[in-house]
């Protein structure tokens, strides 16, 4: 948009670009039109406030502005007003160029939320370069290794979370899955920053480029060690309803037998006459068996 106006707003020239972004035909009549109509209240105050005032001052302004066409479509812009002066250097009017940037903003917004999505993840994220070297970490990953951004960043992860667990075979399968353009998923155990062991699964994508080449891997891995105790406990637990369940069996028949050692010491008892050692051994026979039961 290219438009040329007097110092109170009203239309002089208008380009057909123009035109077309304010919903205005051939026939529209410029004169009858001022600027400040095809903004919002927001953002004729920045320009009544702030750019035209500017423009006066130094001869010229920049700043983001959105146009409202006739029809209410909104385009936001990258605009800049110029101040043209006479001879005796009073101002006598002010033009505008306004680039549409609806698309970049639409674009920035949507790399910003993503940005913020990929932040908030509970998973730890980490983009490497085709060669290993850290370029992007998330939030996730500096809570679940204790590297801040810092110190992750143009490092390899080998060297901030390498456990020693595993073979140097594991790193090269996986190595060989991500460069061949595959993606790779498993479980290994890394370090982190204060030493200790973290048991992870992991995905590792590959992300190509124009020529097809894997050119960056975007990892992302889910802390297992809660899972790991949790699945430890229900182990754990299992275990001890198994003994519980043995023990239940043995005392059940041990119950049995002595139901029949009591119940016979208890008949012999009875065709026995006290006092007699046979009745005495008996006596201890059946209270040994109630001990027992």
């Amino acid at each position: 948009l290219v438009s040329i106006v007097d110092l109170e707003g009203r239309l002089v020239y208008l380009n057909p670009a123009g035109r077309k972004m304010l919903g205005m035909d051939e026939v529209v009549d410029l004169t009858k039109h001022n600027l400040r109509e095809f903004h919002d209240a927001a953002n004729v105050h920045v320009v009544l406030t702030e750019g035209i005032p500017a423009a006066i001052r130094d001869g010229a302004w920049s700043g983001e502005t959105e146009f409202v066409a006739l029809d209410g479509h909104a385009t936001v812009t990258s605009q800049v007003i110029l101040a043209h002066k006479a001879p005796d250097g009073t101002v006598t009017f002010l033009s505008t160029i306004a680039r549409d940037i609806t698309e970049r903003k639409r674009a920035d917004a949507k790399l910003r939320l993503q940005s913020s999505a990929l932040n908030a993840a509970a998973d730890a994220m980490i983009i490497t370069d085709r060669d290993g070297t850290i370029e992007w970490i998330n939030a996730a990953f500096t809570g679940s290794s204790g590297y801040n951004e810092e110190e992750a960043l143009g490092k390899n992860p080998k060297d901030l979370v390498k456990s020693g667990v595993h073979d140097q075979l594991f790193y090269k399968e996986l190595w060989n899955t991500i460069l061949a353009g595959r993606i790779w998923h498993g479980e290994l155990t890394n370090r982190r920053k204060d030493g200790s062991l973290c048991p992870v699964a992991m995905t590792v994508t590959p992300v190509k480029a124009a020529h097809g080449e894997p050119a960056h891997f975007i990892s992302i891995s889910r802390d297992l060690t809660e899972e790991r105790r949790l699945e430890a406990q229900f182990r754990q637990a299992q275990k001890m309803e198994n003994v519980g369940q043995l023990a239940g069996g043995i005392a059940h028949d041990f119950n049995n037998l002595l139901t029949v050692i009591n119940g016979t010491a208890e008949l012999a008892l009875m065709q026995l006459q006290a006092g007699l050692p046979l009745h005495e051994d008996l006596q201890e026979i059946r209270r040994a068996g109630e001990r027992a039961a």
